[in-house]
């Protein structure tokens, strides 16, 4: 009996340790999500590209729009190095005994600097506080009131798929950032 209650015990802890890969009904889900999220932004992209070649004919706007477009491919060049780092893990590399590991704090850092650069270019106080609340690194609150820190809310014991889900969709929100920065200096 008590060689039964160890392997069970065992098996358990396997399984605890063993999940953050493993297949489960979610996984279809957030591949769909992250299916969508790449299509999006391969979109975003290209509009991107085409609203950056109308402001060529005036240099002020196109220094402008080139700044935010730097920025923008930057952050999302960031993103996607995330996402190559998670796409090997076998655990979350944002986490290290249950602390937040190196990784996890330049995601924080980085996220903060690009959203800051971001609003710097920005003049527009209510597009500035769409982009500050789109790009904050925010920690929401549960069904019970209480609030729960961003990197715990996003990454802590989360599947794979789930957090690849929120990194593809954090750039494909900055590529719809600069897309509407775009708009606003073609129009005004």
């Amino acid at each position: 009996m008590r060689t039964l209650v160890y392997i069970f015990l065992i098996s358990i802890l396997y399984s605890c340790n063993s999940k953050y890969d493993d297949y489960n009904e979610f996984d279809d889900m957030y591949n769909i999500l992250c299916q969508e999220f790449d299509s999006d932004t391969e979109h975003l992209i290209k509009i991107n590209e085409k609203k950056l070649n109308l402001l060529k004919n005036d240099s002020l706007k196109f220094e402008k729009a080139s700044e935010f477009h730097k920025l923008t491919t930057d952050y999302s060049n960031y993103i996607f190095e995330l996402e190559l780092k998670l796409f090997d893990a076998t655990e979350s590399p944002f986490f290290k005994n249950d602390s937040i590991s190196k990784l996890g704090s330049e995601y924080l850092i980085q996220t903060k600097y690009y959203r800051t650069q971001f609003l710097n270019l920005i003049h527009d106080k209510e597009f500035g506080d769409y982009v500050n609340d789109k790009l904050r690194n925010k920690s929401p609150q549960n069904r019970d009131g209480e609030m729960i820190e961003h990197m715990n809310y996003y990454f802590y014991k989360i599947r794979k798929s789930g957090t690849m889900a929120f990194l593809k969709n954090k750039k494909r929100i900055a590529h719809e950032i600069e897309s509407e920065y775009l708009t606003n200096l073609i129009i005004y």
